[in-house]
């Protein structure tokens, strides 16, 4: 069987993808807006489809075109 790789963002990596503060994503989380996560252990992963899809929803197109 063949695992599939699916790209993963930490909080860092997308703070610094949409130029805000790490402390916001955590209050997002908290809040439950925001992209959704998953947890591995301690740490807070973004899938990038989920980030891309949030994105979409959010900004429409104008997310395309600064990305």
């Amino acid at each position: 069987m063949k695992v599939e790789e699916t790209p993963f963002l930490t909080r860092a990596e997308l703070a610094r993808r949409w130029g805000i503060s790490v402390r916001t994503l955590e209050a997002w989380g908290r809040e439950g807006t925001g992209p959704e996560f998953r947890r591995f252990g301690r740490r807070a992963m973004y899938r990038l489809s989920d980030v891309v899809a949030h994105e979409d929803a959010v900004w429409g197109d104008a997310a395309k075109v600064s990305a």
